[in-house]
């Protein structure tokens, strides 16, 4: 990864702190954002599901994960306001996605939610799941994690 990033897949309480401090200001400047689902941060932070993105030593961006039999599902994923549209979102799911294959995973699944962040999952190779009977919504994506091969 580029120099000044880190991927840290245990976080410290001061990242936890860092996250949900500039979750509060960015609610409070723009009125969006996850502070709302602050008692998932803090769960997924205790129970080692939670990976951040540090620049100099402080979260810049984090990603809350679950396991499925073979795929992993991002369940929030955030970079702080002044760093995106930089190319730093994709940098990181780059990242984790190395992560989750050396896991065993076999693909990332997640539910596009704000459905404006589309753009940005489709744009870095996530692709939207097929509905079937109407048994999926229409902003579940997922991504391979391995190239399958048909012989």
């Amino acid at each position: 990864m580029e120099t000044g990033f880190q991927i840290n897949k245990v976080p410290t309480q001061f990242d936890l702190e860092k996250i949900e401090e500039w979750l509060i200001e960015e609610e409070r400047e723009s009125n969006e954002g996850f502070h709302c689902s602050w008692l998932e941060i803090e769960r997924a932070f205790k129970e080692f599901s939670l990976i951040t993105l540090n620049e100099k030593g402080s979260p810049i961006g984090f990603c809350i994960w679950s396991k499925g039999e073979i795929s992993v599902n991002i369940d929030l994923f955030e970079i702080k306001p002044k760093f995106r549209r930089k190319g730093i979102g994709k940098l990181f799911v780059e990242k984790i996605s190395d992560y989750f294959k050396d896991k065993g995973f076999l693909a990332i699944v997640l539910y596009c939610s704000p459905r404006e962040s589309e753009h940005f999952w489709t744009a870095i190779g996530f692709i939207q799941f097929p509905k079937f009977r109407g048994l999926y919504s229409d902003l579940i994506f997922f991504k391979p994690l391995i190239l399958w091969s048909i012989a």
